[in-house]
């Protein structure tokens, strides 16, 4: 059983600390045995405190916090350079051959296109921006600082980490322009991608409210899918090729086809 202290078990070092880039590794007092968690940070200032750190203390995993703050999609190639051997090192100190991934918004991105490089085992990505590709994020609050020439990019889309990832799930919600990204996403087998109709992009948070963020992420990466999916039906939530679904996103398109800027800000 989970209790508050828990949550506060973890101890957070500094590996990098940079202007655009952090990078810290969380301990737990009792770490559970299994891979590291690499969890990438959605967009946000520098020296905000890492996502899903409370969820992943209770989880006792051992994690390595990756924030980006920039808009790079953790894409870059000199900031793949940067991260990708710090990753490398933190598995051979532990003395594992595959890593679990998970992120939100930009960071969903990242926790699924890095799998092209890393060993991925299990993702959990809420939320994802698909693509750094412009022509199909149409975001106009981060046109302006949205990475143009997405071909010069190490992950120009996602494409290559969603046929690698082993399990694991997506999660949107149907409120708000992830609307427009759903349909872009690789089909696969071993990839559960499931649509909240009630939810909107902040996915965390909808679960949050509904004392199921911890569960689900726990069941994902753990590699439970009856557990997770199960979890999903409990939530209302639809699986984003079921008839029901293609039909509310191909409705959506066309009565509104440009959902505008969503009121809860950037992730």
């Amino acid at each position: 059983m989970t209790t508050q202290n828990d949550f506060h078990a973890f101890n957070i070092e500094p590996i990098v600390d940079e202007p655009k880039l952090t990078i810290l590794r969380g301990v737990p007092a009792n770490p559970a045995p299994g891979p590291m968690v690499v969890s990438f940070g959605s967009w946000g200032p520098k020296g905000r405190p890492p996502e899903f750190r409370h969820a992943l203390a209770a989880m006792r995993r051992k994690t390595l916090f990756v924030l980006e703050h920039d808009f790079g999609y953790y894409s870059r190639p000199q900031r793949v350079d940067r991260i990708f051997p710090i990753i490398a090192e933190e598995m051979d100190r532990q003395k594992t051959e595959v890593v679990d991934t998970m992120g939100f918004s930009i960071g969903a991105f990242g926790a699924i296109s890095w799998a092209a490089i890393l060993p991925v085992r299990h993702t959990m990505a809420f939320a994802p921006r698909w693509s750094p590709d412009p022509a199909i994020v149409r975001d106009p609050r981060i046109r302006a600082e949205m990475v143009e020439n997405s071909g010069g990019l190490r992950f120009p889309t996602a494409k290559k980490g969603l046929e690698k990832i082993r399990g694991g799930m997506i999660l949107h919600g149907l409120n708000g322009p992830d609307r427009l990204h759903i349909p872009y996403f690789l089909r696969t087998f071993h990839l559960d991608h499931w649509v909240a109709p009630q939810g909107d992009h902040f996915m965390p948070a909808w679960l949050r409210k509904r004392h199921m963020l911890i569960p689900v992420i726990r069941a994902v990466l753990n590699g439970e899918r009856k557990v997770h999916n199960g979890l999903m039906k409990k939530l209302q939530a639809e699986r984003s090729r079921s008839l029901s679904m293609l039909y509310r996103l191909a409705h959506l398109r066309i009565t509104a086809p440009n959902p505008g800027i969503d009121k809860g800000g950037i992730a």
